[in-house]
């Protein structure tokens, strides 16, 4: 029998943040989130529910916050690459 391990599973918040993470990494430059808003919501496996949204700066000139943050995802679907061939016995 096999199966592949991830880390990602089982994590009702950890899956809301790497939802932003791929949309921030879904476009093709920081200028493409300029000025956007993302819903953000969350649930745990309780009756406690989240709702926010994240606010993209206007500013997405090299150097910016909003660049920084957009270039520090660039690699993350190469970091992400992590999955491990387990053999049951």
């Amino acid at each position: 029998m096999r199966f592949n391990y991830t880390p990602f599973h089982s994590r009702y918040t950890a899956s809301l943040y790497g939802g932003l993470v791929s949309y921030v990494t879904s476009v093709s430059s920081a200028s493409d989130l300029s000025g956007r808003r993302a819903g953000c919501f969350s649930y745990g496996s309780g009756l406690v529910a989240s709702f926010f949204s994240v606010a993209f700066s206007a500013d997405a000139s090299p150097g910016s916050p909003l660049h920084r943050l957009w270039q520090g995802q660039a690699d993350v679907k190469q970091r992400c690459v992590c999955e491990r061939e387990n053999t049951l016995e």
